[in-house]
């Protein structure tokens, strides 16, 4: 009996010994491809959670591509006299566009467009694409908004 409780503890602490020297360790290859890998992370307690990057680099870090994405009105650091501001620009087709809070889609050809608010003073427009494989853009512009220019 007294050899088998020493066998526990011996078990006991060679398994903490294993767990503490692997904690903190990770593979220095793996074999990402690019356009075709999906990360996923779990932690006890806790949902999975998953991303697909669009390519990867040499160090085998994800990096999303970007897409083409222009705003043609307004101008970066424009001011102006009304609130309601009409922001245009072009993108790919079909993709999402985010213009602050507000939710539009580019059409057949790549061009969107939507009208959001300002308020007075100076106001940060922010336009972002993605399309339907994830690839984003984004374009900050600074508007401000002046009443009784």
């Amino acid at each position: 009996m007294k050899n088998l409780v020493w066998l526990l503890i011996l078990g006991v602490l060679f398994g903490a010994l294993v767990i503490i020297a692997k904690k903190g360790k990770v593979p220095t290859q793996s074999s990402l491809v690019p356009s075709s890998n999906t990360i996923v992370s779990t932690s006890p307690g806790s949902t999975t959670t998953s991303a697909t990057p669009t390519t990867s680099t040499s160090q085998n870090k994800p990096v999303v591509k970007e897409i083409n994405l222009t705003v043609d009105q307004p101008k970066d650091g424009a001011t102006v006299n009304n609130p309601s501001l009409q922001v245009k620009g072009a993108t790919i087709a079909g993709a999402t566009v985010f213009i602050n809070e507000k939710e539009t889609t580019a059409g057949n050809n790549g061009n969107f467009s939507a009208t959001i608010t300002l308020d007075e003073g100076e106001n940060t427009v922010v336009v972002i694409a993605q399309d339907e494989n994830g690839q984003v853009a984004e374009v900050d512009l600074t508007v401000t908004l002046q009443i009784g220019l």
